[in-house]
């Protein structure tokens, strides 16, 4: 669906990201997905900031995505309560996606990275063992 040919406009949404706290890098995190990058983007950001979720928890975290009269897309790992809820709403819901990266997920794999206590936290939704913790030296 994003191949260039003639007469054709790509989908090219990228957003890495860096989220800061008292002026200082926290957070880094990005993913591929098409249009779908914005809306996941911001997904993991609530996740870490409002939740309070470890990066693991962020990228592994149940996903949903909107676009215009189209159908709502949300990730296999949806609770079907809340898709038979949207479902009572009158919305048209698809699991997973029909274009792209993992056939049960929202847009692509996910990656982010913290930063707390000299300490490097990271993990990819691309494999649950991508995540690895690295320490810092300490300048002082």
């Amino acid at each position: 669906p994003n191949r260039p040919q003639a007469g054709k406009r790509m989908h090219h949404n990228m957003s890495p990201t860096i989220l800061l706290k008292s002026q200082t890098p926290f957070a880094a995190l990005g993913l591929p997905g098409g249009t779908k990058i914005i809306t996941v983007t911001a997904q993991l950001i609530v996740n870490l900031i409002d939740f309070h979720a470890t990066p693991k928890q962020a990228v592994f975290a149940p996903r949903v995505h909107s676009e215009g009269e189209g159908p709502i897309a949300v990730s296999g790992s949806m609770p079907q309560d809340v898709v038979d809820e949207l479902t009572k709403m009158g919305h048209v819901v698809e699991r997973g996606q029909s274009v792209g990266g993992p056939p049960n997920e929202v847009a692509g794999p996910a990656n982010v990275v913290t930063s707390a206590n000299h300490q490097l936290d990271a993990a990819s939704s691309a494999s649950a063992d991508a995540a690895k913790v690295i320490e810092i030296p300490s300048s002082g």
